[in-house]
């Protein structure tokens, strides 16, 4: 067995994973936006889907297929089902916010995130916030209701991807498993539901009759799936939560000039002020996870 690599260099490491994913999911709605053509259900299955066979050859050379056994208990099985759930329904949520134009939205729920990892900290790992940190959640809370006042909803893609997100953060922490073969592992065990969905589209599915340039895209977001999903649950194994959700504002903030600067999504009064409380609440929860570090 190799030596553990020292905290030093693991943390480094974990950095860099973070940085990579992080920005990577920055970007994509780009890709995305190629696919607008396809519903989010069914581009959601074929993320799935494509990303087994290309996390099967990657899983090949270090002979992580042959450990999937060791996974398959039933403590572990139910763990790694939980973490699918949370990592497919916030991939779907993410891919309609894009084609519905609300990737600015989209973004905000990421803001909220790492406010949402406080709470889980709280409610599962039994953690004490500090009083700012709490502040920073209140914060945090009457932005949301600002969008909520205004438009008369609910912000339900925000929220949803401020919830699926830090779960799924915080089930990959404690899952026994190397980001391959955790993340093989959870789309096998989405594989067959989707399947079974596309086959019961069938002709009435918008890629039955697609053209060869959707197909080659499709193909290719299941290695856009898995990359980032990789260097993400390397970085989460390596550094603290608190490092994780201060390097989470990365993505909204490329999300946030996408949407607004390329995609052309309105940004209102409304939408100042939300972010405006956000913004704040992000700003005190990074002085106080750094004074915590300190």
């Amino acid at each position: 067995m190799p030596p553990e690599p020292a905290a030093g260099s693991a943390a480094r490491a974990g950095y860099l994973y973070g940085l990579a994913a992080f920005v990577f999911w920055g970007v994509v709605p780009v890709f995305f936006k190629w696919l607008g053509h396809v519903p989010a259900l069914e581009l959601t299955a074929h993320r799935i889907l494509w990303s087994v066979p290309f996390l099967a050859l990657l899983a090949i050379p270090g002979g992580r297929l042959s450990g999937l056994g060791a996974l398959l208990t039933v403590r572990r099985l139910l763990v790694f089902a939980v973490s699918a759930v949370a990592i497919s329904s916030s991939w779907l949520i993410y891919i309609w916010a894009i084609a519905a134009e609300r990737l600015l939205e989209a973004s905000l729920g990421y803001y909220i995130a790492p406010l949402m990892l406080v709470v889980l900290g709280v409610a599962f790992l039994k953690e004490r916030p500090t009083w700012r940190q709490w502040t920073a959640i209140a914060l945090a809370a009457v932005g949301v209701a600002t969008l909520v006042f205004r438009f008369g909803a609910i912000p339900w893609v925000a929220l949803g991807l401020a919830a699926t997100q830090p779960a799924y953060a915080l089930i990959r922490k404690l899952a026994p498993a190397d980001p391959i073969s955790g993340l093989l592992l959870e789309t096998i065990l989405l594989s067959p539901a989707m399947l079974g969905m596309l086959i019961w589209l069938g002709s009435a599915g918008a890629t039955a009759h697609a053209d060869l340039a959707t197909w080659v895209l499709l193909a290719a977001s299941g290695v856009v799936t898995a990359v980032p999903m990789i260097w993400f649950i390397a970085a989460a194994r390596r550094l603290p939560l608190v490092a994780i959700s201060l390097m989470q504002f990365i993505s909204p903030s490329l999300n946030f000039l996408l949407a607004v600067g390329l995609f052309g999504e309105e940004f209102t009064t409304a939408h100042m002020v939300a972010f405006a409380f956000i913004w704040a609440a992000l700003a005190l929860h990074t002085v106080e996870s750094v004074r915590r570090r300190s």
